[in-house]
């Protein structure tokens, strides 16, 4: 049986709009496939103990790293998306301060520069300051997050003197933890882990939960920078099939219509 050119290109597009549909179909079951393996790995790992890392202080990296040096950027407010547009392989993902109420000045263990610091409104947006005299609102902690697991990493700590904690997380699961003494002008620290961490959370508590303090630098394990692919989701892929089939009925029925000659 011979077919029309219109048939023929009617049935070719209706294929390709099943194809398209089990595409979209495919790609949403895999999703969800994907998604109950993420719970049910999260389900078995809250069952046991965490990994506790050896985590110790050390004198420098051994990877090839980053040093997202605030010298470089200008002072006043500034995002994460500044930040990690300054140094995009430093594989920063997020910048966290947690604040109390009051305000510093950096005006002590200057050496480091200029700053990473809450605003002193008190909003917890982050804010680049230079001593002597620059102005910080007060925080419990700083939360690094980093968008892969490293094993190592260095920070400064500026306006604090006294024992000072690199508490590391793999998610939400403390992995291990290192005291370093800030004192007598030592404000370059190096932490190195058996255990990957991708979370970093800089404190003086316990032991002092008035202490003041900021970051004039991080070192980070270098990374390459990550390229969204954009990708369609089962909704676009099924309209762009509809649009198909759509032109192909409206092509058929203009052949159809044509008069004979």
């Amino acid at each position: 049986m011979k077919l029309s050119r219109g048939k023929l290109v009617v049935q070719c597009l209706a294929l390709a709009l099943f194809l398209l549909t089990s595409v979209a179909w495919g790609q949403a079951g895999a999703a969800e496939d994907h998604g109950g393996a993420r719970k049910s790995l999260h389900r078995s790992s809250t069952l046991k103990s965490a990994p506790q890392a050896v985590a110790t202080e050390t004198n420098g990296l051994t990877c090839a790293s980053v040093v997202v040096d605030f010298d470089s950027m200008s002072a006043g407010p500034t995002t994460v998306a500044a930040i990690r547009g300054a140094f995009p392989t430093s594989g920063l993902s997020n910048l966290t301060w947690t604040t109390r109420a009051g305000t510093g000045t950096y005006d002590f263990q200057t050496a480091g520069g200029r700053a990473l610091a809450p605003n002193s409104d008190g909003s917890g947006s982050l804010v680049l300051i230079d001593p002597p005299g620059g102005t910080y609102g007060n925080a419990n902690d700083l939360t690094i997050d980093l968008v892969h697991p490293q094993s190592e990493f260095g920070f400064q700590i500026g306006d604090w003197s006294g024992p000072f904690y690199a508490n590391l997380y793999s998610g939400a699961v403390l992995v291990g933890s290192v005291q370093v003494s800030t004192s007598g002008g030592a404000i370059q620290h190096y932490v190195s882990s058996t255990v990957p961490f991708n979370r970093i959370v800089l404190t003086a508590l316990p032991d002092n939960p008035a202490a003041n303090w900021v970051v004039p630098e991080l070192e980070l394990c270098q990374v390459s920078p990550v390229t969204e692919i954009p990708t369609l989701n089962r909704t676009g892929l099924v309209l762009i099939g509809l649009l198909l089939l759509g032109s192909a009925v409206l092509l058929f029925r203009r052949r159809r219509m044509r008069p004979s000659s």
